[in-house]
């Protein structure tokens, strides 16, 4: 499968990933975690990348991030940021980065807070290690971390510790935590996921309105559908460590091209019409220690073809032009043509 990238790419993305390829070494075999992923990003745009769980949402972060779990087979392609293909830097190089320029917000706080250390001390060191601040300019810092995320009560937050705080305030400061050194590029794995809805939907306006403000790129890993729809620019969907379709968000919406992505909306169009029995999609996500041959996800799709079984199909425009999908069903069914 082709890479995608043919939209949005060129010298004005902030992110460029391309034939990004994952696999790690288990007891039970090599697991072929991402396969060929591509994407672009540009500053004050939000992109999300959404599917299943498994799918390779947040293996695609962590090897942005280069904090892969260990031990790792290959990892191969490029992420190319900032003019630099990040595959090529030293761990060093990549500290440097890692936190500065680019930095993660998780989806569960109270597994990235220190329990034993209060919320200011935890910004400053993040500060302090990419910054080298002291004194009045270190604490001065953190508070405009804590402002940024929009923190009320500063110095309650500064001097709590991290099970004194609600999950919502433990997200903010994670999110301070993440813009205290002004990065460029900000990725968001599910950070929404724990929160009540009211808190979830001041975090996502929080999120978009950085965006905006700082002309950052934003990175929305998510399995919720309805949060990209409020937040995002474009979509990339994934399946069994691929990417299968990538679409501007209202085109998305409207004219979803991969059967997967029909299947998902579907899902969600009988959740919010409060049908009795929800739509789902029929089978599991295949073995990545054995992947089948051709197309994923053709032993759940109702419509593939003799061709999906033997050839993995190329990302390939859509016949309005306006997306792509990784589909033998997109242009011609089969006919082979690009």
């Amino acid at each position: 499968m082709n890479s995608l990238t043919s939209v949005s790419a060129g010298p004005e993305a902030l992110l460029s990933v391309a034939g990004l390829t994952t696999e790690l070494r288990t007891r039970k075999g090599t697991v072929h975690a991402l396969h060929n992923v591509g994407f672009t990003v540009r500053p004050g745009e939000a992109i999300a990348i959404v599917g299943e769980s498994g799918c390779g949402k947040s293996m695609t972060a962590r090897s942005i991030m280069r904090v892969l779990p260990r031990p790792i087979d290959k990892v191969s392609g490029y992420i190319r940021f900032g003019g630099t293909d990040l595959l090529t830097l030293s761990d060093a190089a990549m500290g440097r980065i890692r936190g500065a320029r680019i930095a993660m917000i998780f989806q569960d706080p109270m597994s990235h807070l220190d329990p034993l250390m209060r919320i200011g001390d935890q910004i400053a060191e993040v500060v302090r290690a990419h910054k080298k601040l002291a004194g009045g300019a270190l604490q001065q810092a953190v508070r405009e971390a804590l402002t940024a995320a929009q923190i009320a009560e500063i110095d309650r937050v500064m001097s709590a510790y991290p099970h004194q705080l609600s999950g919502g305030l433990r997200q903010r400061a994670l999110i301070a935590m993440a813009l205290a050194c002004e990065p460029q590029l900000l990725i968001a794995d599910e950070p929404t996921t724990a929160l009540d809805v009211t808190t979830q939907k001041q975090i996502l306006q929080l999120l978009r309105q950085l965006v905006t403000e700082r002309q950052m790129g934003l990175v929305l890993i998510t399995h919720d559908l309805g949060v990209v729809a409020n937040v995002c620019d474009r979509v990339y969907v994934m399946y069994a460590g691929q990417v299968i379709e990538h679409a501007d968000v209202h085109d998305f919406f409207e004219r979803p091209q991969h059967p997967y992505s029909q299947g998902l909306l579907a899902s969600l169009k009988s959740l919010s019409e409060g049908n009795e029995r929800l739509s789902s999609i029929p089978g599991v996500v295949p073995n990545l220690i054995a992947p089948p041959s051709g197309c994923r996800f053709r032993a759940r799709c109702q419509h593939a073809l003799d061709i999906c079984a033997v050839q993995d199909p190329t990302i390939r425009l859509c016949h309005d032009n306006s997306r792509d999908a990784a589909c033998w069903l997109v242009a011609g069914k089969g006919d082979g043509n690009d």
